[in-house]
C-alpha cells in the first residue's frame, strides 16, 4: 500500500527531512515478508559485528518494525508489475 507524501511526515520524518525524492520512489508499508527479511538481516549484522545499535533495534523490534518503510524506485516497481502481468498472461495462454 503506497504511502502518500502527506503521510510520510508522520510515519518517517527522517525520510521527509532527508528529502527523499518522492517523484522517483514509492514508499510502501512493510508486509510480514519484509519484516522477516529485515529482522534476519539485522540479526546477522549483530552476529557478525556485535553492533549495539542493531541489538537495540532487535530488543525493541515490536515497536521499531513499525518505523520501517519500503523504498522502491518507481521505474523498478513498474517493471516488476509489467513482468507479473506478462507472466499471468503467459500462464493463462498455456492453460
Amino acid at each position: 500500500m503506497p504511502i502518500q507524501p502527506d503521510e510520510l511526515l508522520a510515519l518517517a520524518p527522517e525520510l521527509w527531512l532527508a528529502g527523499v525524492g518522492l517523484a522517483l520512489v514509492v514508499l510502501d508499508l512493510f508486509v510480514a515478508e519484509d519484516r522477516k527479511i529485515v529482522r534476519e538481516m539485522i540479526e546477522a549484522h549483530v552476529q557478525y559485528t556485535g553492533s549495539r545499535h542493531a541489538q537495540r533495534l532487535l530488543d525493541a523490534w515490536e515497536t521499531m518494525q513499525e518505523k520501517f518503510v519500503r523504498v522502491m524506485p518507481r521505474d523498478y516497481k513498474r517493471v516488476l508489475a509489467e513482468r507479473a502481468r506478462q507472466e499471468t498472461m503467459f500462464t493463462a495462454q498455456q492453460a
